[in-house]
């Protein structure tokens, strides 16, 4: 039976992430090339992040970091290793939690989808924007209260080159 899916490949730099992750034994090395449904997982410095792959779909969801890091560049990395066609997502926190002490997301910088989609600065010659939005989630607080938090959306598709016509030759 052949396996359904698309290669992938993760990266994270978030121990906690690491840690859940199957062990590297069970997973392709880095070099092998993918098969349909495989995925590979690496750990990495997405500051000097570099690859010569390009992705279909490229995602980061909710990546925010209480240590300095150069998160709009880091997502303009990303977004290069996108194929004409092919889409990047973006899932962030738009609002600090309700119960969250105001110190706990003092340094956050949380962006609206408009202010996400300024701050890649990508030439929107090259993008289309498909989905810039404030979605509501229904969570739970530290206390098990039902709450309600916005997240942000943010999906853009490369645009796919536009191809010359071909004359037809006469023989």
């Amino acid at each position: 039976m052949m396996p359904s899916g698309w290669p992938s490949t993760g990266g994270t730099r978030s121990a906690s992430t690491s840690r859940r992750l199957p062990s590297p034994g069970r997973l392709p090395p880095p070099t092998a090339p993918p098969s349909p449904g495989a995925a590979r997982f690496e750990a990495v410095d997405l500051e000097h992040w570099s690859t010569d792959d390009e992705y279909d779909l490229v995602t980061a969801s909710f990546f925010h970091s209480p240590v300095a890091l150069t998160r709009a560049s880091i997502l303009r990395t990303a977004a290069s290793r996108v194929v004409p066609g092919g889409h990047l997502l973006i899932v962030t926190h738009a609002a600090v939690p309700p119960w969250a002490p105001p110190e706990m997301h003092a340094d956050h910088n949380l962006l609206t989808p408009d202010e996400e989609i300024a701050q890649l600065d990508l030439d929107l010659n090259l993008w289309d924007v498909r989905i810039k939005e404030l979605r509501p989630r229904e969570t739970v607080d530290p206390e098990g209260r039902a709450a309600i938090i916005d997240d942000g959306v943010v999906l853009l598709q490369r645009r796919s080159p536009l191809l010359p016509r071909r004359r037809l030759q006469e023989r």
